[in-house]
Protein backbone atom coordinates (compact mmCIF):
# COMPACT_ATOMS: atom_id res chain seq x y z
CA UNK A 1 0.00 0.00 0.00
CA UNK A 2 1.44 3.01 -0.83
CA UNK A 3 1.77 5.85 1.77
CA UNK A 4 -0.31 8.94 1.40
CA UNK A 5 1.61 11.99 -0.52
CA UNK A 6 2.38 15.42 0.80
CA UNK A 7 2.88 18.53 -0.71
CA UNK A 8 5.21 20.52 2.41
CA UNK A 9 5.14 24.55 1.86
CA UNK A 10 8.45 26.32 1.43
CA UNK A 11 7.71 27.98 4.74
CA UNK A 12 7.84 24.76 6.70
CA UNK A 13 10.72 23.78 4.93
CA UNK A 14 12.55 26.88 5.81
CA UNK A 15 11.53 26.15 9.35
CA UNK A 16 12.33 23.02 9.78
CA UNK A 17 16.25 24.04 8.63
CA UNK A 18 16.06 26.88 10.93
CA UNK A 19 14.61 25.58 14.21
CA UNK A 20 16.68 24.79 17.36
CA UNK A 21 14.08 22.31 18.57
CA UNK A 22 14.38 18.44 17.71
CA UNK A 23 11.18 17.29 18.23
CA UNK A 24 9.53 20.34 16.43
CA UNK A 25 6.75 19.37 14.03
CA UNK A 26 8.32 20.63 11.38
CA UNK A 27 12.16 19.46 12.42
CA UNK A 28 9.75 15.98 12.28
CA UNK A 29 8.73 16.56 8.91
CA UNK A 30 12.33 17.59 6.93
CA UNK A 31 13.97 14.41 8.94
CA UNK A 32 11.08 12.63 7.52
CA UNK A 33 11.67 13.60 3.78
CA UNK A 34 15.13 13.64 4.20
CA UNK A 35 14.76 10.04 5.08
CA UNK A 36 12.72 8.96 2.36
CA UNK A 37 9.99 8.16 5.37
CA UNK A 38 7.70 10.55 3.91
CA UNK A 39 6.19 10.40 0.38
CA UNK A 40 5.78 14.14 -0.89
CA UNK A 41 4.78 15.88 -4.56
CA UNK A 42 7.23 18.60 -5.98
CA UNK A 43 6.39 20.58 -9.30
CA UNK A 44 8.64 22.64 -10.84
CA UNK A 45 7.60 25.67 -9.33
CA UNK A 46 7.82 24.41 -6.33
CA UNK A 47 11.22 23.10 -6.35
CA UNK A 48 12.46 26.26 -8.37
CA UNK A 49 10.68 28.11 -4.81
CA UNK A 50 12.98 25.63 -2.67
CA UNK A 51 16.09 26.72 -4.82
CA UNK A 52 15.15 30.07 -3.63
Amino acid sequence: MTPPAFIVDTNVLVAGLISTGRDTPVVRILDAMLGAELLYLLSAELLDEYKG
